[in-house]
């Protein structure tokens, strides 16, 4: 294959990338004979007669390219010729770094590595490192502040204080929501608002523990349904274990939170909804910790061959506790199976009022103050964190793929609120 065939096919590929919207990027590219540069993708053997893309065309049109960010997984530096990248320095076999080029001068290198990973899965890496910071997978996201410098899920306009209504908190497990709940219940009153903690309260879960079924039924429930019944109610809640998901099946949104919205609106006051995101590898790695803490003295986790039947078990635990609450997950297939979740997700969370991050969690914490009529500087005491003792930092490179496939639903999901 020459290198002018390689360069055209590579731009190409680039050129229909751009013409994507950024919500498409991780899908396969609308390919047309019509491209003016057809014939040279067909040469390039990523085209067949029949109008199919080789494996090698899909494997290229899995990589993900957006702004000047390419990163892929390579099967075998051995394997490859000399036009390709080379190892990063200090990484494990099979993953390589990419020089700073602009793109047809990278074609080659894009190309080469593409063909080297035909048996491989090219992963799309949370965090997105530049071209020229390494692409193995244990260096992402060490730093998801430096991959996501600003977050868009919180409003840059000033937050108001609600002159009644309700604070309604959503807490996913493992992104800091124990530190926001224990918040909100410690100086709730201070604000002169009612706290509530709907999470495991009904008495007779044990004879019915299917999440969300019955939560009605709780004497929590009933007790904020009796506040949200005053004339100016002041109440903040959280929703944790136990309580249905957002989408069907529990559909929590539609049968319960819009309608209490639309209930207090018609008072003159407001429902603010709101929740916390995290790094989805990151999120997962804390989700092991705490769970290898949890079973001292039961099954230690930490003596597991491999950490990839845990993050499978618990794969994109963000995206599922949004869409379905603390339920028993489907088993894992695949990521792009996990993926079919993102368009319900996104729904779910365009009802969200503002929706903060773990990793600037003050920030989000500084934001509810305002709401519930509380100083914006009153720091929240951190809560439920797991010691280093029990936090797992020697992954395998198979557990790092797993932990990134495992997770790319959710990272995906976070990065809907990073603005590069």
């Amino acid at each position: 294959m020459s290198e002018e065939t390689i360069h055209a096919a590579a731009s190409m590929l680039f050129s229909l990338m751009e013409e994507l919207p950024a919500v498409q990027r991780y899908a396969p590219f609308n390919w047309h004979s019509s491209h003016p540069r057809y014939a040279q993708v067909k040469a390039a053997n990523l085209w067949t007669d029949s109008g199919e893309l080789t494996p090698l065309g899909e494997k290229v049109a899995q990589l993900v390219a957006d702004g000047n960010r390419v990163r892929m997984l390579a099967a075998s530096p051995s394997s490859s010729s000399s036009a390709s990248p080379s190892p990063a320095p200090g990484s494990d076999p099979g993953f390589y770094r990419l020089e700073a080029l602009s793109w047809p001068e990278a074609a080659d290198q894009v190309l080469t590595v593409a063909k080297a990973s035909i048996s491989r899965d090219v992963m799309p890496l949370g965090g997105g490192a530049d071209l020229n910071q390494s692409a193995h997978l244990s260096e992402q996201p060490s730093d998801p502040l430096s991959a996501c410098p600003k977050w868009t899920g919180i409003p840059a306009k000033p937050v108001k204080p609600m002159k009644c209504g309700a604070l309604a908190f959503l807490h996913i497990g493992k992104t800091g929501g124990t530190t926001v709940s224990q918040h909100l219940q410690r100086h709730a009153e201070a604000g002169n608002y009612s706290y509530f903690s709907l999470y495991n309260v009904s008495k007779d879960r044990k004879a019915n523990p299917s999440p969300g079924t019955r939560f009605e039924e709780w004497s929590e429930w009933h007790a904020l349904s009796r506040a949200l019944d005053g004339v100016q109610p002041r109440v903040a809640f959280q929703m944790h274990h136990g309580m249905p998901g957002l989408a069907l099946p529990g559909n929590l949104l539609e049968t319960h939170l819009l309608p209490m919205k639309e209930r207090l609106r018609a008072k003159g006051c407001d429902l603010t909804l709101v929740t916390v995101l995290r790094d989805g590898p990151s999120r997962a790695k804390s989700s092991l910790a705490y769970s290898v803490m949890k079973s001292l003295g039961h099954e230690n986790l930490t003596t597991l061959p491999s950490s990839c039947p845990f993050f499978k078990h618990t794969a994109n635990r963000e995206t599922t506790y949004l869409l379905r609450g603390h339920q028993r997950r489907p088993e894992y297939t695949d990521p792009d199976s996990e993926r079919s979740m993102l368009p319900e997700a996104r729904r779910a969370l365009s009802a969200m009022d503002f929706v903060g991050r773990t990793e600037e969690l003050d920030h989000f914490v500084s934001r509810l103050n305002v709401v519930v009529g509380l100083p914006a500087g009153l720091r929240a005491q951190t809560e439920n964190a797991v010691p280093d003792e029990f936090k797992k930092t020697n992954f395998t490179d198979q557990e790092e793929r797993c932990l990134n496939a495992t997770t790319a639903a959710d990272q995906e999901l976070y990065r809907d609120y990073c603005e590069d």
